[in-house]
């Protein structure tokens, strides 16, 4: 222990087995101890030679142990004999990888668990410092770019805002006005600095109702905190004032049709809410609101860890009834419906978006809508501006959230609120992929850099705190990286319909609505540490893949569905079931069941042949609904399942 107090873990080498559950996978090999991650190497210069490498910020768990007694049972007798006991460390990362160390003594083992311990979990020891972020080494890339910054002035003109509707305000420019938002805000024309002053004081952590976005006809989307109406100890009325500002008709020639407040709580819990000093606008003229009974943090944090246990150390893919126990989907099918009704409300009005403290539900709800209202931002560089504008300059927690320096379950303020917004986004990019600049490789990688400890970009709870640390100069950031032209590449979606955007153009004609009914489990993220995923991404792809073509194809052409049927099990065959049978050994004497006569030995070719056909006779059922259940189930079967061709 004296070495580790030295700092000596630098390169330390330790002999060790790994154990990967989820990939069905015990190594040996040779465990390296970094100054910012660990380092599992096996085999030689004569083998095959394979490293694994995880930052110390990656790590959310770290517990010791021994490897448990065997027991053996005799006829009126038990008792147990010990095995001889291997000194091992349980390991679990925010990815969701678990990890298995056995050492050849205890204290190899209590030395690798303290100096994981240490330089993972430092919150509150002043050792963010020695994160990768600021490692020099880390910093090759320069920020070169500065378009894949935010600017609100150059928001403010690609929004075509002008003087005469709206002020550009730096009254927050020392974070006096509100220490969790950022130092410039827009607001209608009419709001003048004491109103400002005034407003903060009657909402919660003076979060005041500020502009998020504004379409091409005047309407505005806000963001706020709750009001402080509980026990009516704050006089509202400059607040009420401060919205008419906002609702009130920008263009005199409109009418005013009142205003219209979106409340991510339900109103059980917005009520509840007047016991601590905040509420909901009931006393507000003329107020249209509307509840939705998002989950708050912690009951979103339950279902994220139920939605752990499922996918953490097992190699199997979880069913999905398994997965829609956790309610996790219903909590992705909640934040998608209000985001569709604050973009259908904007149409006709202004809408103010809050939940409690307007830092997470009201971050997500925000964030959405402007993704499906506005193209820019599903661009790689407008998501990037949105991220930066919504979440970070806007005060979302990330080092609480996301337990930054903290082990799993520290606090109750950890939650996976970001990730969350992130799956949102995922599952409208899987129903509109042709919308969208990026692909779900780029929302990997940015999930992978919350946490992992290689940019300041999510440091801090705040703009104010990370603008005290100087994060911005000593700090790599993630726009940079995720933008650099040697990797951006893999984060380009093929399908994307690439067209110019023209800040004068109607946006509304680029709305997508998403389907929240139609929901997909995101197993290229939760499930992408086991060994089964490669099989399963095949499949999903092969199923999207037939659907579009059937859609496509002409369906009093016989010939033409059957070609289809028939490509889609040759790839099938090719991509799934041979690789399953060349592991099971069953390649060689392969049969088919389809005949009636005596089992042949038969070629998969001409299984994949009469399997065809075989789907294609039932498109002649009378009922058109039946016909199109029974192809669908016999499809989706054959590419869930073992290969038919099998005895």
């Amino acid at each position: 222990m004296e070495q580790l107090e030295a700092g000596a873990s630098h390169r330390v080498q330790l002999e060790c087995k790994l154990h990967l559950p989820q990939r069905d996978c015990l190594l040996t090999g040779v465990i390296v101890l970094q100054d910012t991650k660990i380092l599992f190497l096996t085999g030689s210069p004569e083998r095959e030679h394979r490293e694994i490498k995880i930052r110390y910020s990656e790590f959310c768990s770290v517990q010791k142990s021994v490897r448990s007694w065997s027991n053996y049972s005799i006829p009126q007798l038990s008792f147990s004999v010990p095995e001889p006991l291997e000194p091992v460390l349980y390991l679990k990362t925010k990815d969701w990888q678990s990890l298995t160390l056995t050492f050849e003594t205890t204290g190899s083992r209590d030395f690798v668990e303290a100096v994981i311990t240490k330089k993972a979990f430092w919150e509150g020891s002043g050792l963010m410092t020695s994160l990768e972020a600021f490692q020099k080494s880390d910093k090759a890339e320069t920020d070169t770019n500065p378009t894949v910054f935010y600017s609100i002035d150059r928001e403010f003109y690609r929004l075509g805002l002008d003087s005469k509707s709206f002020v550009l305000s730096d009254i927050n420019h020392d974070y006096s006005l509100c220490s969790t938002y950022p130092t410039k805000l827009i607001f209608p024309k009419g709001v003048n600095d004491q109103l400002m002053k005034e407003s903060a004081a009657c909402r919660s952590s003076h979060r005041l109702p500020t502009v998020c976005w504004v379409n091409s006809t005047g309407n505005i989307l806000a963001r706020s905190s709750q009001p402080l109406l509980g026990l009516g100890q704050v006089d509202m009325s400059p607040d009420y004032n401060m919205l008419r500002c906002f609702f009130g008709p920008q263009d005199p020639q409109r009418q005013f049709n009142g205003i219209y407040i979106v409340d991510a709580r339900s109103q059980l819990a917005a009520g509840l809410n007047f016991v601590k000093g905040g509420g909901y606008e009931t006393g507000c003229p003329d107020s249209i609101l509307s509840f939705h009974n998002i989950a708050n943090i912690h009951k979103v944090r339950s279902s994220f860890l139920s939605l752990v246990d499922l996918f953490i150390g097992s190699s199997k893919i979880p069913e999905r009834k398994a997965v829609e126990a956790t309610q996790w989907l219903l909590h992705i099918q909640s934040l998608l419906e209000a985001a569709t009704q604050t973009t259908l409300l904007l149409q006709e009005n202004s809408v103010l978006v809050h939940c409690s403290d307007g830092w997470d539900r009201t971050a997500q709800i925000v964030s959405l809508a402007q993704v499906l209202m506005d193209p820019h931002f599903r661009t790689i560089i407008g998501f990037g501006h949105l991220i930066q504008k919504e979440w970070l300059l806007f005060g979302h927690r990330f080092s609480a959230r996301m337990g930054h320096g903290q082990s799993e379950g520290q606090t109750y303020d950890q939650s996976p609120i970001f990730l969350q917004f992130i799956d949102c986004i995922y599952q409208i990019l899987k129903q509109h992929p042709s919308k969208f600049e990026f692909n779900e490789t780029y929302l990997v990688a940015l999930l992978d850099a919350v946490y992992n400890g290689r940019f300041g970009t999510f440091l801090c709870n705040s703009e104010r705190e990370r603008e005290g640390l100087r994060l911005k100069s000593n700090t790599r950031s993630v726009w940079t990286w995720l933008t650099d032209p040697k990797r951006i590449h893999k984060f380009r979606n093929g399908a994307y319909e690439r067209k110019k955007y023209d800040v004068s153009s109607p946006r509304e004609s680029n709305i997508i609505i998403p389907t929240s009914s139609s929901l997909e489990v995101w197993l290229t993220y939760y499930a992408r540490h086991s060994k089964n995923l490669e099989t399963v991404c095949k499949r999903q792809k092969i199923e999207c893949l037939t659907c579009r073509r059937l859609l496509s194809a002409d369906t009093n052409n016989n010939l033409d569905y059957l070609n289809i049927l028939k490509e889609t099990l040759l790839l099938t065959r090719s991509e799934i079931w041979d690789p399953l049978l060349v592991g099971t050994g069953h390649i060689e004497s392969c049969k088919f069941h389809g005949h009636h006569s005596k089992s042949r030995v038969l070629h998969p070719d001409d299984g994949v042949e009469a399997l065809a056909r075989f789907l294609a006779s039932h498109r002649n059922c009378e009922n058109k609904q039946q016909e199109e259940y029974v192809l669908l189930h016999v499809l989706l079967s054959l590419l869930s399942s073992a290969p038919p061709f099998l005895c």
